[in-house]
Protein backbone atom coordinates (compact mmCIF):
# COMPACT_ATOMS: atom_id res chain seq x y z
CA UNK A 1 0.00 0.00 0.00
CA UNK A 2 1.84 3.66 -0.72
CA UNK A 3 0.90 6.45 1.40
CA UNK A 4 2.80 9.61 2.19
CA UNK A 5 3.46 10.63 5.57
CA UNK A 6 5.52 14.33 6.45
CA UNK A 7 5.73 15.26 2.52
CA UNK A 8 7.95 11.81 2.33
CA UNK A 9 6.37 8.83 0.20
CA UNK A 10 6.18 5.33 1.27
CA UNK A 11 5.52 1.30 0.47
CA UNK A 12 3.80 0.02 3.56
CA UNK A 13 4.22 -3.68 3.30
CA UNK A 14 2.77 -6.88 4.85
CA UNK A 15 4.96 -9.80 4.67
CA UNK A 16 3.56 -13.43 5.33
CA UNK A 17 5.49 -16.55 5.32
CA UNK A 18 3.71 -19.95 7.29
CA UNK A 19 6.93 -20.76 8.68
CA UNK A 20 7.61 -17.69 10.34
CA UNK A 21 6.40 -14.82 11.66
CA UNK A 22 4.57 -11.88 9.77
CA UNK A 23 6.45 -8.87 9.12
CA UNK A 24 4.85 -5.30 8.88
CA UNK A 25 6.35 -2.15 8.03
CA UNK A 26 6.89 0.81 6.03
CA UNK A 27 10.02 1.41 3.11
CA UNK A 28 10.46 5.61 2.51
CA UNK A 29 11.68 7.02 -0.30
CA UNK A 30 14.74 8.05 1.76
CA UNK A 31 15.28 4.20 2.23
CA UNK A 32 14.38 4.84 6.02
CA UNK A 33 11.96 1.35 7.10
CA UNK A 34 10.22 1.74 10.08
CA UNK A 35 8.45 -1.54 11.79
CA UNK A 36 5.09 -1.74 12.35
CA UNK A 37 2.88 -3.80 14.77
CA UNK A 38 2.79 -7.17 13.04
CA UNK A 39 1.18 -10.61 14.69
CA UNK A 40 2.85 -12.64 16.99
CA UNK A 41 3.35 -16.31 16.77
CA UNK A 42 4.43 -16.76 20.59
CA UNK A 43 4.25 -15.00 24.04
CA UNK A 44 6.21 -14.98 26.92
CA UNK A 45 6.05 -15.30 30.48
CA UNK A 46 8.49 -15.34 33.37
CA UNK A 47 10.11 -18.27 34.72
CA UNK A 48 8.43 -18.04 37.92
CA UNK A 49 4.82 -17.42 36.20
CA UNK A 50 1.58 -19.02 38.27
CA UNK A 51 -0.65 -20.82 35.81
CA UNK A 52 -2.56 -17.98 35.78
CA UNK A 53 0.31 -15.61 34.78
CA UNK A 54 0.43 -18.05 31.51
CA UNK A 55 -3.31 -17.96 31.40
CA UNK A 56 -3.23 -14.04 31.16
CA UNK A 57 -0.33 -14.08 28.69
CA UNK A 58 -1.84 -16.18 26.14
CA UNK A 59 -5.14 -14.01 26.56
CA UNK A 60 -3.12 -11.01 26.19
CA UNK A 61 -1.12 -11.79 23.12
CA UNK A 62 -4.40 -13.65 21.39
CA UNK A 63 -6.22 -10.49 22.35
CA UNK A 64 -3.34 -7.96 20.83
CA UNK A 65 -3.09 -10.16 17.34
CA UNK A 66 -7.00 -9.89 17.19
CA UNK A 67 -7.04 -6.33 17.38
CA UNK A 68 -3.51 -5.83 14.74
CA UNK A 69 -5.65 -8.44 12.62
CA UNK A 70 -8.45 -6.45 12.15
CA UNK A 71 -6.14 -3.30 11.51
CA UNK A 72 -4.72 -4.84 8.79
CA UNK A 73 -7.84 -5.79 7.03
CA UNK A 74 -9.23 -2.35 7.44
CA UNK A 75 -5.87 -1.03 6.06
CA UNK A 76 -6.48 -3.22 3.26
CA UNK A 77 -3.58 -5.84 4.02
CA UNK A 78 -5.39 -8.23 4.63
CA UNK A 79 -8.20 -10.12 2.48
CA UNK A 80 -11.47 -10.72 4.03
CA UNK A 81 -11.33 -13.37 6.93
CA UNK A 82 -11.26 -16.75 5.16
CA UNK A 83 -9.76 -15.76 1.97
CA UNK A 84 -6.35 -15.41 2.54
CA UNK A 85 -4.03 -19.05 1.64
CA UNK A 86 -5.19 -21.62 3.86
CA UNK A 87 -1.67 -21.67 5.90
CA UNK A 88 -2.01 -18.13 6.91
CA UNK A 89 -5.47 -18.88 7.77
CA UNK A 90 -4.78 -21.78 9.76
CA UNK A 91 -1.46 -19.05 11.53
CA UNK A 92 -3.89 -16.41 12.30
CA UNK A 93 -7.02 -19.08 14.13
CA UNK A 94 -3.92 -20.20 16.08
CA UNK A 95 -2.31 -16.72 17.04
CA UNK A 96 -6.14 -15.20 17.75
CA UNK A 97 -6.42 -17.71 20.08
CA UNK A 98 -8.71 -20.14 18.02
CA UNK A 99 -6.66 -22.95 19.62
CA UNK A 100 -7.91 -23.04 23.28
CA UNK A 101 -8.37 -25.77 25.86
CA UNK A 102 -11.92 -27.27 26.40
CA UNK A 103 -11.51 -27.30 30.19
CA UNK A 104 -10.55 -23.44 30.31
CA UNK A 105 -11.07 -21.89 27.25
CA UNK A 106 -8.97 -18.78 28.06
CA UNK A 107 -5.81 -20.98 27.89
CA UNK A 108 -4.70 -22.45 24.45
CA UNK A 109 -3.00 -26.03 24.91
CA UNK A 110 0.69 -26.26 26.71
CA UNK A 111 2.64 -28.76 25.70
CA UNK A 112 3.88 -29.41 29.06
CA UNK A 113 0.38 -31.03 29.54
CA UNK A 114 0.35 -34.92 28.97
CA UNK A 115 -3.01 -34.61 27.61
CA UNK A 116 -1.05 -32.64 24.76
CA UNK A 117 1.88 -34.30 24.11
CA UNK A 118 2.51 -36.18 21.00
CA UNK A 119 3.07 -40.02 21.44
CA UNK A 120 6.20 -41.55 22.37
CA UNK A 121 7.46 -44.82 20.65
CA UNK A 122 9.19 -47.51 22.16
CA UNK A 123 12.25 -46.80 20.11
CA UNK A 124 12.37 -43.13 21.03
CA UNK A 125 11.90 -43.73 24.78
CA UNK A 126 15.25 -46.04 25.02
CA UNK A 127 18.28 -44.61 26.58
CA UNK A 128 20.81 -44.19 23.25
CA UNK A 129 23.74 -45.63 23.98
CA UNK A 130 26.77 -44.81 21.92
CA UNK A 131 28.66 -46.97 19.56
CA UNK A 132 31.19 -49.20 21.11
CA UNK A 133 34.74 -48.26 19.73
CA UNK A 134 37.11 -50.96 19.45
Amino acid sequence: MWGIEQDEEYLEVLAQHRMTDDEHFRIFASGRVVDLPAPAGSYVYGPNATEADRREAARASAERNQRIYAELRERGLLPPQGRNLPAHEINEYLRAGGDVDEADPSLPPSAETPEHRAPSCASCAQPRVPPSRA
